[in-house]
């Protein structure tokens, strides 16, 4: 973390696929990546809410899995909430879930409102990481 603590504070836009590791403890409180604007993640929806709980956020984007989210209404409650702009320490501008809306609406019958506030890319399965530019 010595070596890193020089170089996250400069990185504006971030890919990660990890499900073993906490990925809270990359982004503590003390704001290191207070420059990141576009955030990629495919990670298990029980380390996002983690990650929400233990941070602020202020993104332009932030891109997820459907696969990873749909298990969970909890996270998707509040991910609609940061959405909506809603989340007293979140705020982000963009949220798009790589995947199968219907799934999702599927696997919570109908219990789930306002999916419409998330940008959808059905097309692709799970969010971009090589190359990713935050677009």
């Amino acid at each position: 973390m010595i070596i890193l603590a020089k170089v996250l504070p400069q990185i504006n836009t971030l890919a990660i696929y990890c499900n073993d590791f906490n990925i809270a403890n990359l982004f503590p409180e003390n704001r290191i990546l207070a420059n990141l604007r576009h955030l990629s993640l495919d990670i298990a929806a029980s380390k996002l809410l983690s990650l929400f709980d233990h941070g602020r956020w202020n993104l332009e984007s932030l891109y997820l899995s459907a696969l990873s989210i749909e298990e969970d209404e909890e996270v998707i409650s509040r991910l609609i909430k940061i959405a909506k702009g809603e989340d007293p320490k979140n705020r982000i501008g963009r949220i798009v879930i790589y995947g199968k809306r219907r799934e999702i609406e599927a696997s919570h019958k109908g219990s789930l409102n306002d999916l419409d506030v998330f940008q959808w890319r059905e097309d692709q399965p799970c969010p971009p990481f090589e190359g990713f530019d935050g677009r």
